[in-house]
């Protein structure tokens, strides 16, 4: 058993005590109240290495206002942004979902997460009158003639994107994990988030953990920054409606089947299904914004045309709202005596904008950044808005990746000032009067942008003390996703780690994994497989993306087996550039049912079946073992020191009841030579959880 233990300590901290250490002495804390906090250096680099980047950044971004490119047309942005990022070390995948394009900084173990801006502008004509302003002029995909502009912000996004790479790449040595940073096409036409994953961003290149993005707001002063917890985007739906009649003549009405009148009736009708089929406590809008239908003013025409615009926040109510549209218009057209084969035709597209869910808990953590970095007088919980932003297709996964896209101040505090004395509002985004005030939105973009990247991969310094290592790992072996958190939020700054059987790691495993991680424990998977080698491969790469530190496959299945098991988890580690977990194999008779293992134990042919197959493990590149209490003593005795052996069948040290020959006290189970322990049920079924877990490590601190 290693006689040290592994601090990890944040350089922009200092630890004034460490309570969750059963045998800390008082020359341990005073070592560590001698490390200086430097949270306030790393502001200040931040804030110096943005002021010399502004020069470069502002030319940038002057640069991509005047060459706007509109959705799926951005070669040239990409290729611009490439080149920039390319300089700072970053490796390029172009051609993602269109023009998009994925740049990669791996920086030793840690988490990975996504940094995203979008490339495209808008179909306008710019008025602002900026001397950079936008001059040019394409045609559409329909043929026409349009001017082009960044009215949305996005080419703020995009410097900020870059000063922030730059900064990241200049501080490598403040954090430690994997930067994937995106540029993705075609955010104003809501498809280019969906292109990118079909093109396999979450498959080809490391799966974040987290997923961060900025926009502009046009009502916030420049210098400020926006949080919304939960929703904070809308979903956002088109629908195309064709109102068929009967045409004819205006003064023989009683001839036709009017779509005029029918079109007034529906366009009043539909703005019930807010005011009376939505619940009050749920968000939607439902908007006629364009109907055409007619030619002169004597004549009834054929048809009359709507379109309509869709807004809601939960999918429940979106499904709702288009549901009652189907059945309003179809129910008036039939109300007025409507053929059935010219019943209204409804039309919506697969292009749909799904709303944007900001995880409440990354929400917070940034928030505290954010404040930090600028003081709470420039920063602001913001309302959710019904405006639309396809970044929300990142978190939608079946990975459920937590993201947070965040508000940008961009406005002239005097412009506000005066909208307001003139009970006006500013130029608003899609505006081709609005632009962003440069300074100081793109230094507190990249600042913002940076802070929140260095607070998800903070480095770790790694102290080792000479002290006993918490050698526990608690069994989730519980019958609920809600006791399992219980047990985590009670015990989890006390135990080495927390077991995780397949079944609760199916359930619910990326959840249950970044609840234990975030108490500073880790992560041993129970895999259970023993003879499906394409399932085990499966199963240890999504293993090794969540972060898992140990993990279990069953020895009955063979050397090859083992040899697999091992090579995949060095090759996924590999791939994210951090250290591979320990593979553990399993012993037969921990495979066995207890109630066999006395009779089993008699049998030297077991025993040396035992023994065959930890000789195999280690062969294969297996680095540890659960073994049984009855195998501790002899494979501790057989195999090299390094070979980690854990230990099921653990009992309370006060209990003398049971079998002793299956069960051993946590001491007499150290002694005998395991390295982990695995304790369930003396910890889970106790009354308090936290009391019994501090007898078993009162046990072992009075028994070095």
């Amino acid at each position: 058993m290693t006689n040290a233990i592994r601090l990890d300590i944040r350089p922009s901290e200092t630890i004034l005590a460490i309570s969750s250490i059963w045998c800390c002495c008082i020359f341990l804390a005073g070592f560590l109240n001698s490390i200086p906090a430097n949270g306030a250096k790393i502001h200040e680099q931040v804030a110096a290495k943005t002021t010399d980047a502004y020069p470069e950044l502002l030319a940038l971004y002057q640069h991509l206002h005047a060459h706007p490119e509109l959705s799926f047309q951005e070669e040239q942005t990409a290729a611009r942004l490439i080149s920039e990022l390319t300089q700072h070390g970053f490796k390029i995948t172009p051609n993602i979902g269109g023009h998009g394009f994925v740049a990669l900084l791996q920086n030793g173990p840690g988490p990975t997460i996504l940094l995203r801006t979008d490339l495209d502008a808008l179909p306008l004509v710019e008025e602002t009158g900026l001397s950079y302003a936008s001059k040019v002029r394409v045609m559409n995909e329909f043929g026409a003639e349009v001017g082009v502009m960044h009215a949305c912000g996005h080419d703020i996004h995009m410097t900020v994107f870059t000063g922030t790479a730059r900064l990241l790449a200049e501080l490598k040595s403040e954090w430690s994990g994997t930067l994937v940073m995106i540029g993705q096409p075609a955010e104003e036409k809501g498809a280019g988030a969906k292109a990118m994953l079909e093109d396999g961003l979450f498959q080809r290149f490391p799966k974040p953990d987290y997923c961060l993005a900025l926009h502009v707001n046009a009502g916030m002063p420049a210098g400020t920054v926006g949080y919304v917890p939960g929703y904070a985007l809308a979903n956002v739906e088109s629908v195309n409606i064709v109102l068929r009649g009967i045409g004819g003549h205006g003064a023989w009405p009683h001839t036709t089947k009017d779509p005029i009148v029918l079109a007034a009736q529906t366009v009043m009708v539909l703005q019930t299904i807010v005011s009376r089929e939505i619940p009050p406590t749920e968000a939607a809008v439902v908007t006629v914004g364009s109907i055409h239908g007619g030619t002169k003013h004597n004549i009834i025409p054929n048809e009359v045309k709507l379109q309509l615009t869709l807004r809601s926040y939960s999918d429940e109510v979106r499904t709702q709202t288009l549901r009652s549209i189907r059945r309003i218009v179809r129910g008036l057209a039939q109300a007025a005596g409507v053929p059935e084969d010219r019943l209204p035709i409804i039309e919506t597209s697969d292009q749909y904008t799904p709303s944007t869910y900001n995880d409440p808990k990354l929400v917070e953590r940034l928030a505290k950044v954010f404040k930090t970095t600028f003081g709470e007088e420039h920063c602001r919980q913001m309302d959710p808005v019904m405006g639309g932003e396809d970044f929300g297709r990142y978190g939608r996964t079946e990975d459920k990746i937590p993201i947070c896209i965040f508000w940008l101040g961009s406005v002239s505090q005097a412009i506000l000032d005066e909208a307001a004395q003139k009970a006006e509002s500013p130029p608003s985004l899609h505006s081709s009067r609005y632009y962003p005030l440069p300074e100081p939105t793109i230094q507190t973009g990249v600042r913002a942008m940076t802070h929140a990247a260095l607070e998800l991969l903070k480095r770790w310094h790694h102290i080792y003390i000479p002290i006993v290592q918490n050698p526990i790992i608690a069994a989730l072996d519980v019958p609920s996703i809600d006791q399992a958190n219980t047990l985590i939020d009670k015990i989890g700054t006390r135990v080495g780690a927390f077991k995780v059987g397949m079944e609760l790691f199916t359930a619910a495993g990326p959840e249950i994994i970044r609840r234990i991680r975030a108490q500073g424990a880790s992560v041993f998977l129970d895999l259970k497989f023993h003879d499906i080698p394409n399932t085990v491969v499966k199963a240890l790469r999504s293993a090794v993306r969540l972060d898992v530190q140990m993990l279990t496959i069953h020895t009955l299945g063979g050397l090859d087996m083992m040899r697999a098991a091992e090579s995949a988890a060095q090759e996924a580690a590999a791939e994210r550039n951090i250290e591979p977990p320990l593979v553990l194999g399993v012993s037969v008779l921990t495979s066995m049912d207890k109630g066999d293992l006395k009779q089993i134990a008699i049998h030297s042919s077991v025993t040396d079946q035992v023994q065959h197959l930890v000789s195999l493990g280690i062969e294969g590149g297996l680095r540890g073992f659960v073994c049984s209490p009855l195998e501790i003593t002899r494979l501790r005795q057989t195999i090299p020191a390094e070979i980690k052996l854990v230990t099921p069948g653990i009992r309370m040290a006060s209990d003398a009841q049971g079998d002793q020959k299956r069960t051993l006290s946590p001491v007499e189970a150290l002694q005998a030579g395991a390295d982990r322990l695995v304790i369930g049920r003396p910890i889970y079924a106790a009354a308090d959880p936290l009391e019994a877990l501090g007898r078993i490590l009162d046990s072992i601190s009075s028994n070095p």
